[in-house]
């Protein structure tokens, strides 16, 4: 079974043996059906018919499905509901018992029905009874339009009436052409589609510091109503990382796309590794669910953007930032992405030096978590050092990438924002300092913005250059 989990490398050595990739079919993981050799032909006009709903993909598949050893028990099978129809009318019926609530990949219904072709199985799991019924009109009798079903919309809000449990994940499928040959065991296979995509973020703390997560957020996330059914014949192609399809959405002006920020559940999320396991493979993992969304268009990156709050120790608490691949175009329903997060022991620092005349005071530089303050008695040149410093004291030069900065470390800007007209600064790139000069007689705050990227997440500091 191939499955392409979309793990991207910025922590690829570290979470070797921790995420799960391409593989082969073990008896552990979810299997297709396998067809039944018909033993004898039926001796009437009715056939015994199963069918297996599977929430695990196979065939033309997502590029990466819910992982099968890990998966939680909302994600997979509880109560189920499928319909029969032919010629554009339901002629059968069946229902999970409501005593039975175990979760499971797979599950088999068995109906009895008359020889012939023609068949369309409507599959739900977790759904709904009274949005199955009433909204998309399934009963014994009634008329069924299948562009209609093909196009119809799971709402945007949902309450007791579009999900058996609102814990749960909606999957929908369905199977058509189904010809019926009188055959003991006609065996078909329908794969149920989750309606979401599965995001887990997984932490590595490369420091022996306490980290807490706060807080994760990912956009540009789509927040409108989704279609149904699945689309099969778009469905990403397994362990391709440029899909041919995208998203199918409803067409509706009112939906957005909006951040959507970590569960109550991963609130304070503390990441704290003892000392004598810092050599080892360890991370904390968290998730959420998020539906079919594109970043192209709905971003100024046109990439996914990730923020993390968190707080180092008894620091303040910050937002960091980090794009996602730039092969992630979309998020497709049934998809599991696993971004790893690398929390190095480095954080930003800021150093401003000036040059005051015979009398005169030297800048003071306040420091106050992510802005710096430094504040001028006098007019003259000055010097900008941008560092990283370790839970040691031990700093290293940060570099812009043009300068010799490292893939790993480097310093994106700086961005001045608020300045003089004749303001500017120069990188020394044999001192690995930002000269400039503090205009005469400014009394106009001056803003620059540095982007530290440490190890693929992105740390924004700001110094504020003031004048007594």
């Amino acid at each position: 079974m191939k499955l392409r989990h979309l793990i991207y490398p910025l922590a690829a050595a570290i979470l070797t043996g921790l995420a799960v990739t391409s593989c082969s079919s073990t008896d552990s993981e979810p299997q297709p059906p396998v067809p039944v050799t018909p033993e004898q032909p039926a001796d009437d006009a009715t056939a015994i018919v199963s069918f297996n709903l599977n929430a695990a993909s196979f065939g033309n598949s997502s590029r990466a499905t819910f992982p099968a050893r890990e998966a939680q028990f909302n994600e997979l099978i509880q109560k189920w509901e499928v319909y029969i129809v032919r010629d554009g009318v339901v002629v059968a019926a069946a229902k999970s018992s409501p005593s039975d609530t175990d979760p499971r990949w797979n599950d088999v219904v068995t109906v009895e029905l008359p020889v012939a072709s023609g068949y369309t199985a409507y599959a739900f799991a977790n759904i709904g009874d009274n949005f199955i019924q009433k909204t998309l009109g399934f009963e014994i009798g009634a008329k069924i339009d299948h562009d209609k079903i093909l196009n119809a919309v799971f709402p945007a809000e949902t309450n007791e009436t579009h999900l058996k449990d609102l814990t749960l994940i909606p999957m929908a499928g369905y199977l058509t052409d189904i010809q019926l040959k009188g055959t003991v065991n006609e065996t078909f296979a329908i794969e149920v589609v989750r309606l979401y995509s599965k995001v887990e973020f997984a932490f590595v703390k490369k420091t022996t510091q306490t980290i807490t997560v706060n807080g994760i957020s990912i956009q540009p996330v789509y927040t409108g109503s989704s279609f149904v059914m699945p689309n099969y014949r778009e469905k990403p192609i397994p362990d391709n990382p440029f899909p041919t399809f995208s998203p199918r959405l409803p067409d509706n002006p009112t939906y957005g796309i909006a951040e959507v920020t970590a569960q109550e559940s991963i609130k304070d999320f503390v990441i704290s590794v003892p000392d004598d396991e810092q050599e080892k493979d360890v991370s904390a993992r968290t998730h959420f669910y998020i539906k079919e969304s594109i970043a192209e268009g709905k971003h100024p990156t046109n990439r996914f953007h990730i923020g993390i709050n968190l707080k180092r120790g008894n620091q303040k608490s910050e937002t960091v930032t980090a794009l996602a691949d730039d092969n992630l175009k979309f998020f497709y329903r049934n998809d599991y992405v696993l971004f790893p997060i690398v929390i190095s022991d480095y954080t930003p620092e800021l150093e401003v030096f000036d040059y005051p005349p015979i009398g005169g005071y030297p800048v003071q530089v306040d420091n106050k978590g992510t802005e710096f303050y430094a504040t001028f008695s006098s007019s003259g040149a000055f010097d900008i050092l941008a560092r990283l410093r370790d839970s040691q004291g031990r700093t290293i030069v940060v570099k812009p990438q043009s300068q010799g900065g490292t893939s790993e470390n480097y310093v994106e800007g700086p961005e001045i924002v608020n300045a003089p007209k004749d303001f500017k600064l120069t990188f020394d790139s044999m001192e690995n300092l930002w000269r400039g000069d503090f205009p005469q007689g400014s009394t106009e705050t001056i803003t620059i913005t540095f982007k530290f990227h440490i190890e693929g997440l992105v740390y924004t500091r700001t110094l504020y250059l003031l004048s007594k």
